[in-house]
């Protein structure tokens, strides 16, 4: 039973469309997707689906894979490395109550999000703030934003989540931010 995907097992597989990550996977490497999906001529979107036991998705894993639209993070994610998600297609990302951190740029330069979703839990969620490293730095994210819970930022400077969300909301878990 596969329980890692190695690093750049699958880099610049430009032609991949559909991914599904097993429930026996609990690893996904440093760069093992990047770069996938990219050849828009043999791919219209690609969707992502990851099993109920991946609990690290590693630097880079995903990063540059410009027609990711679609991806699920399971339950029992932990960790989100850095840049993980960065320069993705993704409308949108919900981040799971499990996560316990969020890698600096892993969610950077998405000019297709608008909308973050931080779910409700009652443990911080640690993640990189400012405009150099930011988890989400450089986003457009002018839909919506919620944060259900608090966080413990590292970083350069102020928290830079969003900058002109045109709707936002702080969960009832919250004392910190």
């Amino acid at each position: 039973q596969v329980t890692t995907i190695t690093p750049y097992m699958f880099y610049d597989a430009n032609k991949l469309s559909s991914l599904v990550i097993g429930n026996g996977v609990k690893t996904i490497g440093e760069q093992a997707f990047r770069d996938s999906g990219d050849d828009t001529n043999v791919v219209g979107e690609l969707s992502v689906t990851m099993g109920e036991n991946v609990e690290t998705i590693g630097v880079e894993a995903f990063n540059s894979c410009t027609t990711m639209y679609s991806v699920t993070l399971p339950s029992t994610l932990k960790v989100i490395e850095g840049y993980a998600f960065s320069s993705t297609g993704l409308p949108g990302i919900s981040i799971p109550a499990s996560v316990d951190s969020i890698g600096y740029g892993s969610f950077g330069y998405n000019p297709n999000m608008t909308w973050i979703r931080i779910e409700d839990s009652t443990k911080p969620l640690k993640m990189w703030r400012g405009t150099n490293y930011g988890s989400f730095r450089n986003l457009k994210a002018d839909k919506s934003v919620y944060v259900g819970r608090d966080l413990e930022l590292s970083g350069d400077s102020q928290i830079t989540i969003v900058s002109n969300a045109t709707s936002s909301e702080i969960g009832d878990q919250v004392t910190t931010i």
